[in-house]
């Protein structure tokens, strides 16, 4: 199993838009992928966001990674800060 790993920053000011996009397109668009197993998405003050989502496969998740980061509009509210995509050592 593979976990894609992403920090993102929300633009403060968008947090409505932020949300929506979320719930209405990456979610569902996540879930949807080939060898999607579950996924967190978290915020903290301040624009702070975090996620994980696993993979069956590492070539799902990269593939999953890179539409969904292709499809991010340049002037959205969020931007994606960093990402690795990482084998999963052990899952409780």
């Amino acid at each position: 199993m593979y976990a894609v790993f992403v920090v993102s920053e929300i633009d403060p000011k968008r947090l409505d838009e932020a949300d929506a996009m979320l719930r209405e397109t990456l979610v569902p668009k996540i879930k949807a992928a080939p060898g999607f197993v579950s996924g967190t998405w978290a915020r903290g003050a301040g624009g702070e966001a975090r996620s994980i989502a696993l993979f069956e496969t590492e070539e799902a998740a990269k593939a999953t990674f890179q539409a969904v980061a292709a499809g991010m509009p340049a002037d959205g509210p969020v931007t994606i800060k960093t990402s690795s995509i990482l084998e999963v050592a052990l899952q409780v």
